[in-house]
């Protein structure tokens, strides 16, 4: 499927160049339809050549985003040219997030994306499939789990709350499909 984005590549300006990997994943919303990124976030790279930062109009829902043919492969430079509020962004580490706040400004995100990728793997190895199904382990597994989830929140300074609060997204997640 050839997609018609938004910008031409001949009218693409040279906006932002990095030393690294400058490939992302962008939503149709952004790319095809011209909508300003809404949400932001950079995880682990899955390429050499990516750069690990993902992009989002932010109001797209689940089903659009399970749909691999609503996004698409791009440079950094042509998401931004796109929308020029991310370039201060796009030196971040792995692990950075940033949403488009009432007043229409990136702001920084203090979610960890790369904690709630390793407790959604750790409930992956577990085959959890729901909150129902975590709540009904048996105790000795649930405290294996635990165990694997304390060492996360450790390695990513997290409070009680914030795993807390990974959890209930994840759960979430899985409760919706």
């Amino acid at each position: 499927m050839n997609k018609k984005c938004r910008i031409k590549p001949e009218d693409l300006k040279n906006l932002f160049h990095t030393d690294g990997p400058e490939g992302c994943i962008a939503s149709d919303r952004i790319m095809v339809e011209g909508r300003k990124v809404g949400y932001m976030y950079r995880e682990y790279a899955d390429r050499k050549e990516d750069s690990g930062w993902r992009f989002t109009a932010g109001d797209e829902n689940e089903e659009y985003m399970s749909n691999a043919e609503n996004a698409g492969v791009y440079t950094l430079n042509a998401v931004a040219n796109i929308d020029m509020d991310i370039i201060p962004f796009l030196n971040s580490p792995v692990g950075s997030g940033f949403f488009r706040d009432e007043n229409g400004k990136l702001v920084k995100d203090d979610f960890n994306i790369i904690a709630r990728q390793e407790i959604d793997e750790i409930l992956y190895e577990y085959k959890i499939e729901n909150s129902e199904d975590y709540e009904n382990r048996d105790p000795e597994e649930l405290a294996e789990i635990y165990e694997n989830i304390k060492t996360v929140q450790e390695n990513h300074d997290l409070s009680d709350d914030d795993v807390e609060e990974l959890l209930k997204s994840i759960f979430s997640d899985y409760d919706e499909s």
